[in-house]
């Protein structure tokens, strides 16, 4: 079986879109509970869209797609509400798209006996100084990072 593309969304949105925050998913427990400019449900999307242009353009763009042109919000006060948003967040959004895509969806998933097939592409990343890393992988060059190659 096969789940479609839009079978895996609709679950996905319907986690986005919440009515009421979860606690967990807040900085602090007074967090979303006013009506602002910026919901928590407009600000993840917002957080979610791939950003081209400078902050002031994209959040002006962003309430233009959404026919709220008359609504101003400035830099700093997304940035005081991306504040209040928990990391979690994320982790279970990813968390949930994982699962709507791993489950029950065999048909999209190219297995070799019966597992995920997942690859890496040897990509050479820096690490920060550790004794731990030093020793493990050793020291190159700089003695700020170590380098895995």
């Amino acid at each position: 079986m096969r789940k479609s593309n839009e079978e895996i969304i609709q679950k996905v949105k319907a986690f986005i879109m919440i009515d009421i925050v979860d606690d967990k998913y807040k900085s602090r427990t007074s967090d979303f509970t006013r009506n602002r400019k910026l919901p928590f449900k407009l600000l993840v999307l917002f957080m979610l869209r791939k950003l081209y242009k400078s902050l002031a353009l994209e959040i002006s763009d962003f309430f233009k797609e959404l026919q709220m042109s008359k609504c101003f919000l400035s830099k700093s006060a997304f940035t005081q509400a991306r504040q209040k948003l928990s990391p979690l967040f994320f982790q279970d959004l990813l968390q949930t798209f994982n699962h709507e895509f791993y489950t029950d969806n065999r048909g999209r998933v190219k297995q070799l006996k019966s597992r995920r097939i997942l690859a890496i592409d040897g990509s050479t990343i820096d690490l920060p100084y550790s004794q731990e890393l030093a020793q493990l992988y050793g020291i190159r060059k700089s003695k700020q990072y170590v380098y895995i190659n």
